[in-house]
């Protein structure tokens, strides 16, 4: 007999959400990471739903990725694998990593991977993972696909008229570079 296929979709705490997502809506410059989580939760399309949604540049989480489904590489947000000296990483004011690992450094830099002045948000299904390597802002233990579901629901009430307005323009820069 065939042993049937199982997974646990675990809440993040709600109030570490909330606090997620008023980061969020106060960035300028945010920047969302896509981990290889995504891909093993099936979620890509939702995290394209929240990219979309905060008209956020994303990156893939590059070096320690195991899967290319994390983000579509055709989308106008992609801005490929992450790259420390990109100046989306440089000039983020918060960076949200979901199910990603935040970061193994592999080579020398004499700067830290990500911003020393950015907020630092982690969605992870691995307590493990949190906070590892970086101070973190918020740190939510959550299964990726659940995690991004209960950020785009904690957002959509915090979007107000001129924060849509400062997002599609966002969009439509990302569009055009």
């Amino acid at each position: 007999s065939q042993i049937p296929r199982t997974s646990l979709a675990c809440s993040g705490d709600q109030q570490a959400i909330q606090e997620a997502a008023r980061l969020l809506v106060g960035a300028k410059t945010p920047l969302l990471i896509a981990g290889s989580e995504i891909a093993k939760r099936d979620a890509m399309f939702d995290v394209v739903a929240l990219a979309d949604l905060l008209g956020v540049p994303v990156m893939t989480e590059g070096r320690n990725s195991l899967s290319s489904l994390n983000f579509p590489h055709t989308h106008p947000a992609f801005r490929g694998p992450f790259e420390s000296s990109s100046a989306y990483v440089r000039n983020a004011d918060v960076v949200l990593g979901i199910g990603c690992k935040m970061f193994t450094q592999v080579s020398y830099s004499p700067e830290p991977d990500l911003p020393k002045r950015a907020k630092i948000i982690h969605f992870h299904s691995d307590s493990h993972e949190l906070a590892r390597l970086y101070r973190e802002d918020v740190s939510v233990l959550t299964d990726a696909k659940k995690g991004i579901l209960d950020l785009i629901g904690a957002l959509k009430p915090l979007l107000t008229t001129k924060l849509k307005k400062d997002i599609k323009e966002r969009i439509n820069a990302l569009k055009i570079e």
